[in-house]
């Protein structure tokens, strides 16, 4: 069976928009998990769109997604690369 998802138009900037907010309210109210629904109608998104950004950031392991309960977390990884202000790749030096 192939499931095709469709691609969203500014997939950067709309990423950083969820990754942000997610992030402040993670850090204002203590929360992990944040409804998709909520997400959705504060940012303006698309539910087609929306479906897509999450298939993408959860492949990515940028969010987790919990799909019973259509709740999405952002990772460390996430946070680290989306929310930070000092996002610079670091490579492990091999000796």
């Amino acid at each position: 069976m192939n499931y095709l998802v469709p691609e969203v138009e500014n997939f950067e900037p709309k990423t950083k928009m969820l990754t942000r907010l997610m992030n402040q309210l993670s850090n204002e109210y203590d929360i992990n998990y944040v409804d998709v629904n909520f997400l959705q109608g504060h940012l303006g998104f698309e539910s087609g769109e929306m479906e897509s950004l999450i298939y993408y950031l959860n492949r990515g392991e940028i969010i987790k997604a919990d799909t019973d309960s259509k709740h999405i977390k952002l990772t460390g990884y996430g946070k680290m690369i989306y929310c930070d202000s000092k996002n610079i790749p670091a490579v492990p030096i091999l000796g």
